[in-house]
Order: structure tokens, then sequence, then C-alpha cells
């Protein structure tokens, strides 16, 4: 995630050496994203989410066909039919208990019963399919494959377990035969939706997007009024990219089932998604209204406010997943952040310290540092950065900040090593070379800092404070006209600044041209009037 970060922004004078640090928002709410999961179930596959903060994201339904009786389809007891020779007494006082057992959900019972039953009477297809289906809703899926390939092998026209083995299959990742199942059946009844539903959740278990889409539309256009169905296609389209599709689709099955709150969530991240925050927030509301205890709606109501920068209302939501969900290192994270964006420091620190003690997380210890760095508490600031460190040495954040941390303390060599180390995790970052260019200036290694300065500008060639700085260096070095050189372009990007002019001045004065120093130093004071530094130096240079 990226992360906005303390930023050191050097001016330095030729007779004083400073450091004005300027700070915006720590970091920002943990993004959302998508994850796949089962029908009807919240996401939980983000690494650091103990609930859904994400889209209410739906797998297909899958339609599994339902228990045979013991007198199937009109037809006749026959030892080739789907049910075999005439049941005995014993055998339909099995298959009624099983019955009993399946419809009050306890499989492992019918399991029993039907498993006695298939024992007494192994030529019935039927009875074999009802042990595959009671195995499957266990989730015994290597026995329902037996089971149902039995049915098969008893009676090859049992459509009822090609389905059902099509789905074992789909649940255990062997995509390209649950297909071919799917697509053998569909042929002789391509007007099922049922059917046509069952094979795009195989092809979305699988990870085939489009074709998953291709036929949950043929679902569609063969009748399914599902609003599972059109809320799983809006996921789909979500995760394509294709937004408006999604909203369309979301849309849709909010018509069909306008009571789910569900639908009406997974709307607003989809308008989130493109920026319509106003209508995110309206949909998310409505959400919040049927599913009041859905701790991840608040979650992302606080996420969306934070990005409207609507602190209260988001420190509000944060505050009401906390209660639904208890102590959740995420929520409290972002809690803090919105603590931080009021100036609220304290509460802010209070909060990251709850996540880190719930989960350590490199950007709570990040966070947490710049509270204390805001607090110029600077041990405890390197401190707890030190420890984002070990949880993961290539955060750029972390070490760069600890290197600023350092500077701030004057230990230009520590900051050194661990600007250094930001470099070379991100070697194209403006303020780490510039903020070098510091650390090298304070230990007098002025060639450095020349080279880190102008690194800066081929970075960020509008930078005024690297040119400032880039001549401050020179002016040490004693190079003097390349210091005089570089001001004067600071001067022509920035007219007025204050810093560029008055370090302008000192070059003259230091060279022997009161003249045109007395120009720079009026100028400053023309910028700004109280500046009593530049009254000084005026002072000094009169009847020079």
């Amino acid at each position: 995630m990226c992360k906005n970060i303390i930023i050191i922004t050097i001016s330095l004078l030729l007779s004083i050496t400073g450091c004005s640090i300027h700070t915006g928002k720590a970091v920002k709410p943990i993004e959302t994203k998508i994850d796949e999961t089962k029908l009807k179930e919240l996401a939980d596959q983000t690494a650091q989410s103990q609930y859904d903060k994400n889209l209410l994201d739906w797998k297909p339904a899958k339609i599994s066909r339902e228990l045979h009786s013991t007198w199937e389809k009109g037809q006749e007891a026959d030892p080739n039919s789907m049910m075999g020779k005439n049941f005995t007494p014993t055998q339909y006082k099995l298959y009624d208990e099983g019955r009993f057992y399946f419809d009050d959900g306890n499989y492992d019972m019918a399991i029993y019963n039907w498993n006695e039953l298939v024992r007494l009477k192994p030529d019935s297809s039927a009875m074999y399919y009802n042990l595959g289906l009671a195995y499957y809703r266990k989730g015994s899926l290597n026995e329902a494959e037996n089971s149902f390939k039995k049915a098969i092998e008893l009676y090859p026209n049992n459509a009822d377990a090609r389905i059902n083995l099509g789905l074992v299959y789909s649940d255990k990742g062997m995509t390209q035969q649950a297909v071919e199942l799917f697509n053998d059946v569909i042929s002789s009844t391509p007007e099922n939706p049922d059917l046509r539903i069952n094979l795009a959740s195989a092809y979305f278990e699988a990870g085939l997007l489009d074709n998953a889409l291709v036929e949950f539309q043929n679902a569609v256009n063969a009748g399914s009024v599902s609003w599972d169905v059109r809320n799983v296609m809006g996921t789909i389209y979500y995760n394509k990219g294709m937004i408006d599709k999604s909203i369309s689709e979301f849309e849709e099955a909010i018509r069909l089932k306008p009571d789910e709150g569900s639908i009406y969530y997974n709307l607003g991240i989809a308008y989130n998604k493109i920026n319509k925050t106003d209508q995110a927030v309206k949909n998310l509301q409505k959400a919040s209204k049927l599913t009041p205890n859905d701790s991840g709606i608040h979650f992302n109501l606080g996420y969306i406010y934070y990005s409207k920068d609507m602190m209260d209302e988001a420190i509000e939501e944060y505050n009401k997943a906390i209660r639904l969900v208890g102590n959740d290192a995420e929520a409290h994270y972002n809690l803090g952040l919105a603590y931080a964006s009021k100036g609220m420091t304290d509460k802010a620190i209070e909060e990251y310290k709850r996540s880190i003690s719930l989960k350590p997380m490199v950007q709570a210890y990040i966070s947490l540092g710049i509270c204390y760095g805001n607090k110029k508490m600077m041990d405890d600031q390197i401190n707890t950065l030190k420890k984002a460190i070990e949880l993961d040495p290539n955060s750029y954040p972390a070490q760069y900040n600890l290197g600023l941390a350092y500077c701030d303390k004057r230990e230009f060599q520590n900051a050194v090593t661990y600007l250094q180390k930001a470099i070379v995790i991100r070697p194209d970052s403006v303020d780490a070379h510039n903020n070098l260019g510091f650390a090298y200036s304070g230990l007098s290694l002025f060639d450095n800092a020349i080279v880190e300065f102008k690194k800066t500008l081929e970075l960020r060639p509008s930078l005024i404070e690297a040119y400032i700085n880039l001549g401050y260096a020179y002016s040490k070095a004693g190079m003097m006209e390349q210091s005089k050189d570089i001001l004067k372009r600071a001067i022509i990007i920035s007219p007025y600044s204050v810093m560029a002019h008055y370090n302008l001045g000192s070059i003259y004065a230091t060279t022997g041209d009161y003249k045109e120093a007395r120009k720079e130093f009026q100028k400053v004071l023309e910028i700004e009037p109280g500046n009593s530094v530049a009254k000084q130096m005026m002072e000094k240079l009169t009847g020079r």
C-alpha cells in the first residue's frame, strides 16, 4: 500500500543550517479489494482481515439435484431401470429412515442406513445416487464421487448422478472433467438454466471468468431470475475492471431482491471504485439499515468518509465496526489514522498500540513512529521504526522515516545509513536523495551532498528546495560561481522564494559584490517585510 510519509524539505543558509519538517497525513486506510468466497458467506481471504471489508462477494449458486425416491419418475421396478428390482420391506425401512435423517441434516445416520441399503440392493442406481448426495452434503467428496460413479455405471442415463458428479469434480478443482459432464447433460436439455449455472460455477472456481460470464448469461437467457446470478455477474465484471457493467448487474439484482442488504453493499463498493462517493455512501447506508450488524459496512463507510476528509464521520463508523466485530487490528489501525488526521495524536497512538497488540503490522509501527516524531519523542520514534524494519526490512517508508528521525536528532551518520537503504529499495525517490544530501551536508561531506542534490534535480527538475540545497553545498565546497548559477535558476523557477534570494545575497556578500547582495536582501524584505535576518544583513552592508 502506498503511504504518504513525512517529508523533510531543507532550506540551508550560509550562516545557518536548518531543517524544516513538513508532515502530511501519515498513511491512508487499507485499500479494498475483491476476493471470491462461497455463496452467501462473507469474504475472509485478505491476509490482514478477520472480517469482510470488501465486496460481499458471492460464489455462484451450485444447484445439486434432489434425492430420488423409491418410485422414481414412473419407472417400473426392473433390473435394468434406475430403481432396480422391487424393494423389500426391510429395504423400504432403510430408505425411509435414511430419508428422515437426511432431511434432518444428520448425514452420518443417513449414510449409515443407505450404505446398508445398497449392500442389500446393489442393483439400484437411484440409491447409490442418494448415498452419494449424502456424502456430498457432508463434504466427503471422494466417497460422493465413488457413489455417483457407481450410480452411473448401473444406469448410464442417470442425468442427476452426472450433474452431481460434475459438482464433485468442480469442488475438487477438476474443472475439465466437470465441464465435460455438464456439457454432456446440457446437450440434451439446453433450456435448463440450473445446468448452465453449474457449468458457470465450474468455470468460475477455475478462474475462467470469461467462460463463467458466458454461461451465467446463458442461464439468464434460459430464464434464470436468480438475484444470486446477477450478483455474481456483478462481481465478475468488478474483477475485470468493468465497473459500469458491474453496477448494472448489482442494480438488476436489487430489482429482483430489493431487501437484500449485501447487494446494496456491493453496489456501494462499486460506486466507490469509480470515485462516486456520494452514491457509494447512499448504498452502504441502505445496506446498513438492512443488515445493521455487518461490521464490514461500517468499515467501508469509515474508509470512504476518511477519503472525503470527513474525519468525525470516519471515526464514528470505525468505532461502530469495532463494537460489532470486537478487537480487530485493521479497524483500530484505520481509526488511528482518522485521529491522526484530526491532530488527535494521543488518541492515534492509543489506537495504533491496540492494533499492534492484536496483530503486529508494519504500517501500524510506521504510523506510530510518525506520531512519536510529531510529539518530539525521538527515541520512541526510532525504536518503533526499527520494529517495523524487523518485520519488513524492505519497507521503504520504515527505512526512510528512520533516516529522517536520525536527521532530526542530528545523528547524521545513522541517517545516511538508513536513507541509503531507502534508496536501494526505491532508487527514484526524490525525497530520499534530497534528505541524503542533507545528511551528507551535516557530516560536511559536501561532494557527496552535491551528488545527491543533483540526482534529486534529475528526478524532479522543478523542486526549488533541491536548487537551494545544491547552491548551499556548492558554496560550502568553495564553488561560488556554481552556487550563484544554481540559485539564479532557483529564482527563475520561484521568483518569490525568500530562501533563494537570501542565500544568493549571502553568496554575493561573501564574494564582495555588496551591491548585488543588497539587491537580494532588499528583495527578501519586499517579499517578507518582517524578515529580521535580512534586515540585519542590510544594516551590515550599509555604506559598503
